[in-house]
């Protein structure tokens, strides 16, 4: 197999699975400024996991992260301080807004974002 071929087989799979809101994905709200885009996403809400501080006392790690297909943001970006807005996806997870705190481009097309839930007043 091609590296091009399996490129191909890994964008196919990214949009009718894991973007698919049929599936795994979702379609979210990016708000940016003064304007509104909606675009499909893959929402993750790991566990919360106990961090060892060296000693007996442990720290309750929760940091919500969304997935985007580079090719689907409005400018093929996100920018930190983006609000996400996502409706409710039961048993998956309830509405929210998010503000992105952080974003790491991977090589196979995808951003994800880091998100911090903020309030309901936007």
């Amino acid at each position: 197999m091609s590296e091009n071929a399996f490129c191909e087989m890994l964008a196919d799979d990214l949009r009718d699975v894991f973007f698919n809101p049929e599936e795994f994905g979702e379609v979210v709200t990016i708000s940016r400024g003064d304007s509104a885009f909606q675009v499909r996403a893959m929402f993750d809400s790991p566990s919360m996991q106990g961090q060892s501080l060296g000693t007996d006392a442990k720290v309750i790690s929760h940091q919500p992260r969304i997935f985007f297909s580079v090719a689907e943001l409005p400018e093929n970006k996100v920018e930190k301080g983006d609000i996400v807005t996502l409706s409710a996806k039961m048993p998956l997870h309830g509405a929210g807004n998010y503000e992105v705190v952080d974003f790491a481009e991977e090589s196979d097309g995808m951003i994800v974002c880091h998100l911090h839930e903020v309030g309901c007043e936007l």
